[in-house]
């Protein structure tokens, strides 16, 4: 099992050695942000701030909501996950799309196009190949420097590497969604709520409402415990336009709660055999 507890389908999330950043609904050059997030930074920002916490060895999980898609392909991190979100359409269109082009077993003559023979055995006393050849074509028939012949292209739209449709659950604590998703057995982390109600009144009881949003990640935190709550809101307003990291989330102790379905089953099980003595 890995360092963070996740179940081994998370492993190449972590194979870079880099962290794992969290956050929900950019709504990237949505006209209709204005209506619920009336004073949200430019598409251009967010993808700065972004950029300013999670690098080339991290994972970057988005939880929906994208709109548009374009802005991802600038993010730097290493490795992308999307749960999509309701509006996400076509998992096709987030997906990462990476293609190498390769050396189709031949080398060309740079004047004429035509292949190419080598002077002798066509390797030097190193096992390489000469660097001079002779053009195979009647109208060249000239010694060149030949080059290599290449189908298909170096190609990457640096989108998704992982695209769910739904909930995903990443350990037994703990799952993924856009929208809130009660289980009882889990840690709900999500987006899509950007009033974000059942929170904002509780921290809002021990915190000023004019709480600087840096501090909103911790202030979310503090109060999920004093309540027990079994969620956290990651919009990204609600993150004071940062991103939450899963290792500080683990390490907080939001999940101490959290009832363990086998320890449950193990239990109930336990009280009430199927054969009595």
């Amino acid at each position: 099992m890995n360092k963070l507890g996740l179940y081994p389908f998370c492993d190449k999330w972590l194979e870079k050695g880099g962290s794992i950043w969290i956050f929900s609904d950019p709504h990237f050059d949505d006209p209709d942000l204005k209506l619920f997030r009336p004073n949200s930074p430019s598409s251009e920002q967010i993808v700065k701030f972004i950029n300013s916490k999670c690098g080339k060895n991290d994972t970057l999980i988005c939880l929906g909501d994208i709109v548009n898609v374009d802005w991802i392909s600038k993010l730097k991190a290493g490795y992308k996950v999307l749960i999509k979100g309701n509006h996400d359409v076509g998992a096709s269109k987030y997906e990462r799309i990476k293609t190498t082009k390769k050396y189709i077993g031949y080398d060309k003559c740079p004047n004429c196009g035509n292949i190419v023979t080598y002077r002798g055995p066509g390797l030097n006393f190193f096992g390489e190949k000469e660097e001079s050849a002779w053009c195979s074509s009647l109208t060249c028939l000239r010694q060149v420097k030949p080059i290599k012949s290449y189908e298909g292209e170096d190609y990457d739209n640096h989108l998704f590497d992982e695209v769910y449709p739904g909930c995903l659950i990443i350990r037994p604590d703990i799952m993924l969604s856009h929208e809130q998703a009660e289980f009882k057995y889990t840690f709900n982390i999500h987006g899509h709520d950007h009033s974000n109600d059942e929170i904002k009144s509780l921290m809002f009881k021990t915190y000023d409402s004019d709480l600087d949003s840096s501090k909103y990640i911790d202030a979310q935190i503090s109060t999920i415990k004093e309540n027990n709550l079994q969620h956290m809101n990651c919009c990204i307003e609600w993150l004071g336009y940062k991103l939450l990291n899963l290792k500080q989330l683990i390490q907080s102790g939001v999940l101490k709660d959290i009832p363990d379905i086998h320890r449950e089953a193990i239990d109930k099980q336990s009280a009430n055999p199927i054969h009595k003595k």
